[in-house]
């Protein structure tokens, strides 16, 4: 036979089946499924109330020797009431330790230099200028290889009047 401990919630008296194994975890809050009620189910309460449950096969005996132990008896099917599940049992988390600051930093502000373009705006505009212009002047020089390799080209050097 199996053995399980009885839980009886003192706010509504449901009655809850829970394993043995369960022992190693209390004492316990638990909660009632059908009520909600909150209460300490400590080892010793569960203890007194240990009652040994009959293994599957033996119940399923002694059903059949009263079925045929009064044959001409129409007895009713025997009605069990539904168990409840078990309420979850859960731990309270632990608090976290919250370090103590050793050293104690103000917050300042840090004022952050501008980056300095280099050497100056006015020097990138005349590079980029002088890039742009040698590019303009290497186009119209080399307008016959340039013509030749792409022939579309030949109509802008026509516009020009380079054709």
């Amino acid at each position: 036979m199996k053995r399980a401990m009885r839980a009886a919630c003192p706010n509504c008296e449901a009655v809850y089946a829970l394993p043995v194994e369960m022992a190693a975890r209390l004492p316990a809050a638990v909660r009632c499924a059908a009520c909600g009620h909150v209460w300490d189910l400590t080892p010793e309460a569960a203890a007194a109330e240990a009652t040994p449950l009959p293994a599957p096969a033996e119940a399923d005996a002694e059903v059949e020797a009263k079925a045929e132990a009064a044959p001409d008896e129409a007895a009713p099917a025997p009605v069990s009431e539904p168990v409840p599940e078990p309420p979850l049992v859960m731990p309270e988390p632990a608090p976290l330790p919250v370090p103590e600051p050793s050293v104690v930093v103000e917050a300042r502000r840090v004022a952050v230099a501008p980056a300095e373009i280099w050497p100056s705006e006015r020097a990138q505009w005349i590079v980029s200028g002088g890039a742009l212009l040698v590019v303009i002047v290497l186009l119209f020089a080399l307008h016959g290889p340039i013509g030749r390799a792409w022939p579309p080209m030949l109509r802008l050097y026509g516009i020009f009047g380079l054709g």
